[in-house]
């Protein structure tokens, strides 16, 4: 009797413990089913409105991506950045002048220092010779190395031009206003120059020859040289700046590339913003 009473109690329990988890089924079911169905109909409220889905992703990405580029901006645009500017004689047997371009990202200025050509100059390897000898040994690669050496700097991108390309670039910008201090006339085997004291609008051609008549006056060459960037880095030529780059990229050989001068443009107006004049060293 004991043992019937025992496999009804077992048999009932059996049937008990089924029903209430086929209940918890059915309620669990029940709950997957509903919140499945608001989710999906969230979904197509949110597209009947026409909402961009991906954003939802993209948002934390985009943020993170914008904050980095910020950071990058701000990094770019502190310290100083110098930049070599080299003409050479069409033949590249002579070196008509050279300066080196300094961009104080921190101070807010630019400031032109010449250098002397015929200033010998020491190579890493030991080798050491005039800016004209550098090049002929090996290039701009070469004069930059020689120079970053010996002026214990670092040179960020260069710009060379032979005298056939300076004059292209001076006449592309629309020439330069220069004072001359007084009468000029000369005749020799290399330099034939004539000019009136006063102001003056030189175009590429009277421009070259006037910085050829200061060869050996660095002050002269410098002031020459500050004249053309404080003419033409303003803020109203930045409004043709991307057609004067192609025009003069063309013109010349450097290491500026479009995404370089993207970022000095930027930098350039910085420096506007300043009001800082250019220098002369």
């Amino acid at each position: 009797m004991r043992k019937d009473i025992d496999q009804t109690k077992l048999r009932f329990n059996t049937q008990k413990d089924e029903r209430a988890a086929k209940a918890l089924r059915f309620a669990i079911a029940f709950v997957c089913f509903f919140v499945l169905l608001g989710g999906v109909s969230f979904l197509l409220l949110l597209k009947y409105y026409d909402f961009d889905l991906s954003k939802i992703a993209k948002t934390k990405e985009e943020e993170s991506s914008v904050a980095e580029t910020t950071t990058a901006a701000v990094q770019a645009y502190r310290g100083e950045y110098n930049f070599l500017l080299l003409c050479t004689a069409d033949d590249d047997n002579e070196v008509r002048f050279a300066a080196v371009l300094t961009a104080d990202m921190t101070q807010g200025s630019l400031t032109v220092s010449p250098m002397e050509t015929d200033k010998p100059v020491a190579a890493p390897d030991g080798g050491s010779g005039t800016l004209q000898q550098m090049l002929d040994e090996g290039g701009v690669n070469r004069l930059v190395s020689a120079l970053e050496h010996t002026c214990g700097i670092r040179i960020s991108k260069y710009i060379r031009s032979t005298d056939s390309g300076f004059k292209s670039v001076i006449n592309t910008v629309g020439g330069v206003v220069v004072t001359v201090p007084e009468n000029i006339d000369v005749h020799s085997e290399k330099l034939t120059f004539i000019i009136n004291q006063g102001e003056q609008t030189m175009n590429g051609d009277t421009l070259l020859k006037y910085l050829r008549y200061h060869d050996g006056d660095l002050t002269g060459q410098a002031e020459i040289l500050a004249a053309i960037f404080r003419q033409k880095l303003t803020a109203a030529s930045f409004e043709s700046a991307d057609n004067v780059y192609t025009k003069m990229i063309n013109a010349v050989e450097s290491d500026i590339s479009v995404l370089d001068f993207e970022q000095i443009k930027r930098g350039v107006q910085q420096l506007l913003a300043g009001g800082e004049p250019v220098a002369v060293r």
